[in-house]
């Protein structure tokens, strides 16, 4: 299985698409919570970002782990609905553990030769999702994401640097995705 590790600010959400969810937000606030939230993700997400995803997806039939911080407070299908409100054709499989509830716990430096370096915060997460899921036979995996910081350390190869302005379009982003989801990862 190829897995693609999204995050939605600055990949899927970008900086045009997050202002209209803003004053879809601001204009509707009368109306309840939940129902305003909702409508506002859906404004955020690009759909040319979604067509790019999409193409990726088809392509290299890989399957979608939200690694982004809006995962908070939600379920992986709550995602697969708000992403095919916007098009996509894809598959959410999960989301990526919150490594807070596990970096206390976890009092080793190594899992199964995946090196965890304790300030490497969304990577740590990324390697805790990977090594609990092996049995999956993971073939390949990329991380689409803007702000690398905390991943590049320890997925340097595998990760795919977007802009807040385009996000994840483009052919230029596309080619350098289907060619890192080709390299199989050594395990």
């Amino acid at each position: 299985m190829k897995v693609i590790f999204l995050d939605i600010d600055g990949v899927m959400a970008i900086y045009s698409t997050m202002r209209e969810g803003w004053k879809y937000r601001a204009f509707h606030s009368r109306r309840p919570r939940k129902y305003s939230k909702v409508i506002k993700d859906q404004k955020t997400l690009s759909r040319k970002c979604i067509k790019t995803l999409n193409r990726l997806v088809v392509e290299t039939q890989a399957k979608i782990v939200i690694s982004s911080a809006w995962r908070y407070g939600h379920k992986a299908r709550y995602f697969q609905r708000l992403f095919e409100s916007r098009g996509f054709c894809g598959e959410i499989i999960d989301m990526t553990p919150k490594w807070k509830n596990y970096r206390n716990i976890l009092g080793v430096k190594s899992i199964n030769d995946l090196t965890l370096f304790w300030d490497m915060e969304r990577g740590n997460e990324i390697n805790l999702w990977l090594e609990w899921n092996k049995h999956k036979n993971i073939e390949s995996y990329i991380i689409i994401d803007d702000d690398v910081d905390d991943i590049i350390g320890l997925h340097e190869n595998r990760v795919i640097q977007t802009e807040l302005e385009d996000g994840f379009s483009g052919d230029k982003l596309f080619q350098e995705a289907v060619k890192k989801l080709k390299r199989s990862v050594k395990w």
